[in-house]
């Protein structure tokens, strides 16, 4: 009976190593990325990344540092979404510029 599980415990921890190790991680600053202000990103993908909005119009943004957006006006808001074409295990985001300007 230890020998069974030892080898179980044996088993996931190999498998679990197997599920980490393909991992990727992909980092987007798209203030380094060469856009120009107002640039269309809408139905852009980046990886296996495809970035869309709720009002079509996604757009990169010179202002603040650089962003990703919607709507070219003060105001202008709409959600942004991000399709993976591949499965996602974690997934982290930071906001704002870091330029000091309370984003």
């Amino acid at each position: 009976m230890k020998n069974f599980l030892a080898f179980l415990c044996a088993m996931i921890l190999v498998f679990g190593m197997v599920g980490n190790a393909s991992a990727a991680l992909y980092s987007y600053d798209f203030s380094a990325m060469g856009y120009s202000d107002g640039q269309i990103l809408e139905g852009m993908t980046l990886d296996s990344a495809t970035f869309t909005s709720e009002t079509q119009d996604l757009r990169y943004y010179t202002d603040y540092g650089g962003g990703v957006g919607t709507g070219y006006g003060i105001g202008a808001a709409g959600d942004t979404y991000i399709n993976f074409s591949i499965a996602i295990n974690e997934l982290s985001f930071t906001g704002g510029d870091g330029a000091g300007d309370n984003d």
